[in-house]
């Protein structure tokens, strides 16, 4: 009697199905059209640098590869997080330990997070196109005899500023994410949690790395027509 109600308990019968499932489903006709539909904006928007300077095209690109790839491992992660609210930790986790956030908090901080690594790619294009303009106009100084007055447009700062803030905000919406995903690996030591745990930490990472490059690196040479 005892072990009956023991293998008939919801928790155990729920963990049951989590571990009965083949570990790799084959991707949905959906999820393969968002990852072709961000490989060909990772290619296309870099493009309009390609004439110009292929340096920051290709970094460019490498930067909204990287975006792509969060977004994608960000999509996998949140559907295993909604399934585990929707069926509630305390009977899909082995290690039970309350969760930080419900579940309309965190599918606000993902779309959140979503929108925010999505609209980076701006961010590097206004970096590019000042550095463009800045070059146009050496050019022409170079043919023209003009006062060096040595004012600095504010303008140049804005797109550092604009990076500055958007690692803030990913480091904002993804901080309480990581720490409930965390938990979520330890009660189920499942794959795809982990590779978002690590996907998240190096894309900040990577984030920091490049506009440390940006920084750095302060002239650009551009190919006219």
């Amino acid at each position: 009697m005892t072990q009956a109600s023991v293998v008939s308990h919801p928790a155990d019968q729920i963990r049951k199905f989590l571990e009965a499932e083949p570990m790799w489903y084959p991707c949905s006709a959906e999820y393969i059209n968002y990852a072709l539909a961000l490989l060909i904006f990772a290619v296309r928007y870099p493009s309009v640098f390609w004439k110009t300077n292929k340096g920051i095209a290709f970094l460019f690109s490498i930067q909204l590869v990287g975006n792509g790839i969060q977004n994608l491992v960000a999509f996998s992660a949140m559907s295993i997080m909604y399934k585990v609210h929707m069926m509630g930790p305390q009977n899909v986790l082995h290690k039970y330990e309350p969760l930080l956030l419900n579940t309309p908090i965190c599918m606000l901080l993902y779309l959140l997070a979503c929108i925010i690594v999505t609209a980076s790619s701006a961010v590097i294009y206004m970096y590019g196109y000042q550095k463009f303009m800045a070059f146009i106009q050496q050019e022409k100084e170079k043919q023209t005899i003009q006062l060096a007055e040595g004012k600095t447009s504010v303008w140049m700062y804005f797109p550092h500023t604009a990076a500055m803030c958007t690692l803030i905000a990913l480091a904002v919406c993804n901080g309480p994410l990581l720490y409930d995903f965390t938990i979520i690996y330890k009660g189920s030591l499942d794959g795809t949690v982990l590779v978002f745990v690590i996907t998240t930490v190096l894309h900040l990472f990577l984030w920091i790395v490049t506009w440390l490059f940006l920084t750095v690196k302060m002239t650009w040479k551009f190919k006219l027509r």
